[in-house]
């Protein structure tokens, strides 16, 4: 039985077969990586490896593809990720909203969304991603997001099934064309057509583009002299909105005397990520403001630019250690190992538990090899949530040696350590992780619980158990 979760994917696939068929030599190389339907149940056995339920295009997409690794391209300029690849940049992504929000009282869902599914990297290496997402309420197709390091989700298509039937069609009827690595516009003017007809949704911002710089030079204006109410909101707007047009006009707010006009200002940035920004970002880390230097430095971060990395340590070496926190988010986003040595003088017992819970997070979010040796005696720490801050920085494959400590923290008193555990031995890949996991099992088994709440627990931590076998058994 075919894995056909999404008949309209699975249709659009077809026709984009036809459409490599017809093209002839050249698209022989796009062909590989379309093949016969699936079996459903070896395609659910791929996707065990994900956190939660995928969407049912990711189900289509791998009963047609192969998906399981590889350089399978599923058009020119895109490559399909594989299942377990796919699942390892969710976690990844997971974890880096997870360390940069601790000790922030901020859900990392406002970092990452937990429901973006990656499906499709970019084919050159420049490090792209294509995600969907499940259908939400009154929805007939999934979105699909274009996001790269630099940016946030842009909607680029209405759904992939609307991206592969854009390809599909435009080169059937010679409004595309092949031009290896990548399909372009043959004839721009029945392309647009094209676009707009089966992306209607996508296409129809690009239809208000005349009004968007009216609406943007009233938002900025309103940011800068509104009311209290009418600046937040403005800030509201021109986040959701992505207004990079708008980034000069911000960026020179960033000077100005009213310092709530500044942070609203590097708040945007923040979420609208910007090169042009860099200077003036790097001149708010001195600012007299604290929320001000917090929101510089994220957007710093969000850039994702390596020459922000020494500013920012000297800005957490001379902040107090409580304003340092905010600062030292920035640096785990940007994977500043140079700045290993500083996080870890902020570990020490004497220092406040919230400024502990952010260097600690910082670290466990880098990888580097020296981290281990560095975060293993946290697993003693007082501090449950410092435990298992250290646990999932230990979770990394190519870590040597963590898999006797993980095993450890399997038995810890905190619920939430001993899960987060399961899950860091799942993460690391490593065959001695499988004995570990399931000696957990076995004196699970053997230690009845004795009140509802410990019943409760057990539940919980043999669902996690169960989940960590499934994961390497998945990888493997």
């Amino acid at each position: 039985m075919a894995a056909a979760a999404d008949p309209e994917l699975q249709a659009a696939l077809v026709q984009l077969q036809h459409a490599w068929l017809a093209a002839g030599a050249a698209g022989q190389p796009w062909l590989g990586a379309l093949r016969p339907p699936r079996v459903a149940s070896e395609v659910r056995a791929e996707l065990r490896a994900w956190a939660a339920k995928p969407p049912a295009t990711l189900s289509t997409l791998y009963g047609w593809c192969d998906g399981l690794g590889g350089a399978h391209e599923l058009s020119p300029g895109a490559r399909l990720l594989g299942s377990a690849e796919a699942a390892a940049a969710y976690r990844d992504c997971m974890a880096v909203a997870t360390a940069a929000t601790a000790g922030s009282g901020v859900k990392p869902e406002r970092v990452w969304n937990p429901r973006w599914w990656p499906l499709l990297s970019a084919s050159d290496g420049s490090g792209s991603f294509w995600f969907t997402t499940p259908l939400a309420r009154g929805q007939t197709s999934a979105p699909l997001w274009l996001k790269d390091r630099e940016d946030e989700p842009v909607l680029a298509h209405d759904s992939l099934s609307a991206l592969v039937n854009t390809v599909a069609e435009g080169l059937q009827n010679g409004a595309l064309a092949l031009r290896a690595p990548a399909v372009v516009e043959a004839d721009r003017e029945a392309a647009a057509v094209l676009f707009r007809r089966l992306n209607p949704q996508a296409a129809g911002a690009g239809d208000t583009a005349r009004d968007a710089a009216q609406v943007r030079r009233g938002l900025v204006d309103q940011l800068a002299h509104g009311a209290p109410r009418q600046q937040g909101e403005a800030a509201t707007l021109l986040m959701k909105r992505r207004e990079r047009e708008a980034v000069p006009e911000l960026t020179a707010l960033l000077t100005a005397p009213d310092p709530v006009v500044r942070r609203l200002a590097a708040r945007v940035l923040e979420a609208v990520p910007d090169r042009r920004a860099l200077p003036a970002l790097l001149a708010c880390l001195a600012d007299a403001d604290v929320t001000v230097r917090g929101h510089a430095a994220m957007a710093l971060a969000a850039v994702g630019d390596g020459s922000a990395v020494a500013p920012l340590m000297q800005a957490v070496a001379q902040s107090p250690p409580l304003e340092a926190a905010a600062l030292m988010r920035a640096l785990a986003a940007l994977n500043a190992v140079e700045a290993i040595d500083l996080l870890v003088g902020y570990l020490a017992p004497q220092r406040p538990l919230p400024v502990r819970l952010s260097a600690a997070g910082a670290l466990a979010s880098m990888q580097h090899p020296r981290l281990p040796a560095l975060l293993a005696p946290l697993l003693h720490d007082a501090s449950p949530q410092l435990r298992a801050i250290a646990v999932s920085g230990l979770g990394r494959p190519g870590y040597a040696g963590v898999v006797e400590a993980l095993a450890l923290a399997l038995g810890d008193a905190q619920l939430s350590v001993r899960i987060v555990a399961a899950g860091a031995l799942a993460a690391t890949g490593a065959p001695a992780a499988v004995p570990a996991l399931q000696g957990a099992l076995q004196r699970l088994a053997n230690q009845p619980a004795s009140t509802p709440q410990a019943t409760a627990e057990n539940k919980s931590f043999l669902a996690a158990l169960q989940q960590a076998l499934r994961t390497l058994a998945a990888a493997s």
